[in-house]
């Protein structure tokens, strides 16, 4: 048993189990030691378990996840059977019947297609950031020796949005427009306006 398990599962179970037995036991004491070997049975599993499984991230999760809301409502059944024992008496047996089913056997076979899933490896994503830079500062550079106001400044507010300067193509015909003035420069912004 690691230090988180013990600390973040046994340790506050067990303070559960004796605050909880400390209330009820004088009610129905054969109903909390069933309560009690159920919980201790469950956190003997849940200890097992989080020891081999802590590898796969995918798998991690959702199985503390389960384990605590069975832990949870396995505490809240107790509670409810204790409060109507009157009413219900030893049928609570089913609601923990219940619950085991749920909890432990159809949300571990939730638990291993889980685990059955293949992982694909991640492929390495190219940052764009220089290129768009670049596009950005090169094509600020064109705006500047065009003579059309509104054009260069509709350009300026969309370069900020612009998902085209990412690209490589658009640093072609960046770097192809460098020589061009004048009506030309203004013929290829307008073009380029409307990739972008």
């Amino acid at each position: 048993m690691n230090n988180l398990f013990r600390n973040f599962v046994l340790i506050p179970n067990i303070f559960l189990l004796v605050f909880i037995g400390s209330l009820t036991i004088s009610n129905n004491p054969l109903h909390y030691l069933f309560m009690f070997c159920i919980v201790a049975e469950h956190i003997n599993n849940w200890n097992s378990k989080f020891e081999n499984n802590t590898s796969d991230i995918r798998i991690f999760f959702p199985e503390q996840y389960l384990n605590f809301l069975y832990n949870v409502i396995t505490f809240f059944i107790f509670v409810i059977s204790s409060l109507a024992w009157s009413f219900i008496s030893w049928w609570c047996i089913f609601l923990y019947i219940l619950n085991f089913l749920i909890f432990r056997i159809f949300s571990s076979s939730g638990i291993e297609a889980l685990e059955n899933l293949k992982t694909q490896p991640s492929e390495f994503i190219a940052p764009d950031l220089d290129i768009w830079k670049y596009n950005k500062s090169e094509l600020l550079k064109l705006c500047q020796n065009c003579s059309n106001i509104n054009l260069k400044e509709s350009i300026i507010n969309e370069i900020e949005y612009s998902g085209f300067l990412r690209t490589d193509i658009a640093k072609e015909k960046i770097s192809s427009a460098k020589l061009l003035l004048g009506s030309e420069l203004e013929a290829f912004l307008k073009d380029l306006k409307s990739l972008l």
